[in-house]
């Protein structure tokens, strides 16, 4: 299960798939930048990005892909002096198409970040989540068998009962410190 919350496991699952997805994009204006045009161009974008970026591709008509852009807008971007869709939309009127270049990249940023969160979420229901209590805590106390060296004295201490409900936090932190490790080692 650590291998499947790897830095390099969601780059190759998550982040790469989206990244390309949001790289093959064409933006095509007709014209200048308007309220409508800026929601042509956001909804293809989420059309294409879902399509070819997710795991599990979604095939949106035009109305579903604006309808998810306006939410994504509304609920996620965080321009530099802006936020929700109005902030967008301001922000993509701003210069020549840099400002909408840079609404679709932050939208596709936010969209790893969403996709990330729901993969980690796959990972905890596919190999803990769905295991009876009983289970849980063999699988927490052969973790401690094997990491437990790692973890401070103090939950080493502990009945395993007492963290089985701590086990995401613990396997997340874990993922984290090595993945630290890994940026610190490659650093040098």
């Amino acid at each position: 299960m650590v291998s499947l919350l790897s830095e390099e496991r969601i780059l190759a699952e998550i982040d790469q798939p989206l990244d390309q997805a949001v790289q093959a994009f064409r933006l095509e204006l007709r014209g200048p930048l308007s309220n409508s045009s800026f929601n042509e161009v956001v909804g293809e974008f989420i059309r294409h990005v879902y399509q070819m970026g997710l795991r599990l591709p979604r095939r949106l008509s035009k109305l579903e892909a604006l309808t998810e852009a306006v939410f994504l807008l509304q609920r996620y971007y965080q321009g530099g002096y802006t936020e929700g869709y109005d902030g967008a939309l301001l922000d993509a009127m701003d210069g020549n198409l840099e400002g909408l270049e840079l609404v679709l990249s932050r939208v596709g940023e936010s969209l790893k970040e969403i996709e990330r969160n729901k993969y980690v979420n796959w990972v905890f229901a596919d190999h803990v989540d769905r295991l009876d209590w009983e289970a849980r805590r063999r699988l927490l106390i052969a973790y401690l068998d094997q990491y437990g060296d790692f973890l401070p004295a103090k939950l080493r201490e502990l009945d395993p009962a007492r963290l089985v409900d701590h086990f995401h936090a613990l396997i997340i932190n874990h993922v984290s410190s090595i993945n630290l490790l890994k940026q610190v080692l490659r650093v040098k």
